[in-house]
């Protein structure tokens, strides 16, 4: 090829035969043109424009003319194809997975296309431009995406994303009363979500679903479950430990006879909650709340009560029972160390505290002594001289176990 030495001008026209025309089927080509000097040739450039292309295919037959010589070229105008394009409607996945939701055009391979750009939007946010996004979602959303071809020509397309998901529910046992040292079950059932779940105790440093509790206090058992969605729920269940505590209390009536009753902490809370077995030292039993019982006066003995709560807790408590004070206290001894009766000895029952004083007749203190069991020889002065014969006075101050300090008189007859 020769480069033009000389303007080249030529004119393009339609030859005979075509059935495109210059004037309404292409747009932007002139009637005529010239090739610049020195170039070897040129550019032109025109469109087609949508409205004026009739149904199927169209042909022009450009003739160009310079003079005296002539070329053809052939141009062949078809319809552009439908633009077409297609999404999912409907999008599942988990709310722990992503995936990649695509338009597909339909094209038919035998044309061509113009370009198409796309606009995403995921629940009203811009969400990218390519032909295919990926997402991953907690909830579901609202797909949508505006396409337009280089034609002009526009789609919308939306879809929806959906993620399924059952609510994380948690149970656990209904709150527990136990007995001080009894031991229960208590199990986390999980249910819904998406596994695997995250198990977060207060009290225990595991992710077991089982545990056995035994607290020695009232306890809330408190659990945080996470979900691999990143959801979480709380729950919590309290056991209550009764620790049940009791006394004995009881009013002498005199002769040895006693009524009996009985502290629990807690008061029981209605009549016949608790059950009661009363064991008296004596061979004798009952089983009130509130029973009297007459003692023989001859023995100490122990009252003992066991008691049961209506949730089966149970405490005893035990009580001594003395009995009144009571004396034997001779009338009369000889201390003459024949082996008899040589002293004054007292015997005694329930005896706490003792004291006793002995005066002779111009009541003056002949002896006195705290030890019930030490005995007067009938003799005054620290053991110095013998106490004459005749009758003395004596005052003995005495308190029982269950009784306050009183005061017994008397005489006995010194006699060697």
């Amino acid at each position: 090829a020769v480069s033009s030495l000389f303007p080249f001008p030529f004119d393009l026209t339609a030859a005979p035969g075509s059935e495109a025309t210059l004037d309404e089927d292409l747009l932007g080509l002139p009637s005529s043109a010239a090739i610049p000097v020195g170039e070897y040739g040129i550019s032109l450039t025109f469109e087609v424009p949508q409205d004026d292309i009739d149904e199927g295919t169209e042909t022009l037959y450009l003739k160009v003319t310079s003079g005296t010589i002539e070329s053809e070229i052939t141009i062949i105008i078809y319809d552009t194809p439908p633009f077409e394009a297609t999404m999912p409607e409907l999008v599942t996945v988990p709310c722990d997975q992503s995936e990649e939701v695509c338009i597909e055009l339909i094209q038919d391979p035998a044309y061509s296309y113009p370009p198409v750009d796309y606009y995403w939007t995921i629940n009203g946010v811009d969400f990218g431009s390519d032909q295919c996004v990926t997402y991953q979602s907690l909830t579901s959303s609202l797909m949508e995406v505006y396409m337009e071809d280089g034609c002009g020509r526009e789609i919308y397309l939306q879809g929806l994303f959906e993620v399924p998901y059952d609510a994380l529910e948690l149970t656990m046992p209904n709150d527990t009363l136990l007995c001080n040292g009894a031991a229960a079950v208590m199990e986390l059932e999980i249910e819904g979500g998406q596994p695997p779940y995250q198990i977060q105790w207060d009290d225990f440093n595991d992710e077991e679903l089982v545990h056995v509790v035994d607290p020695e206090e009232s306890t809330e058992y408190e659990v945080v479950v996470v979900d691999n969605c990143d959801y979480s729920e709380f729950a919590s269940t309290k056991v209550d430990v009764q620790t049940v505590k009791t006394t004995i209390v009881r009013e002498s009536l005199g002769d040895d006879t006693y009524v009996f009753d009985v502290l629990t902490d807690p008061v029981e809370p209605f009549e016949g909650a608790y059950f009661y077995v009363w064991e008296f030292g004596d061979g004798n039993v009952a089983y009130e709340r509130a029973p009297a019982h007459t003692y023989d006066g001859l023995s100490q003995y122990e009252a003992k009560v066991y008691v049961t709560t209506n949730i089966g807790c149970s405490d005893d408590a035990v009580m001594d029972i003395y009995g009144d004070v009571l004396f034997y206290i001779p009338t009369a001894f000889t201390p003459d160390n024949d082996g008899l009766n040589d002293a004054l000895e007292i015997t005694g029952r329930q005896v706490r505290l003792f004291e006793i004083w002995i005066y002779n007749r111009w009541g003056e203190e002949v002896y006195h002594s705290t030890d019930m069991d030490a005995a007067w020889l009938g003799d005054v002065d620290g053991g110095t001289h013998f106490a004459p014969n005749g009758v003395y006075h004596w005052v003995i101050k005495a308190a029982g176990f269950d009784t306050d300090a009183q005061e017994f008189r008397g005489f006995v007859h010194l006699m060697r």
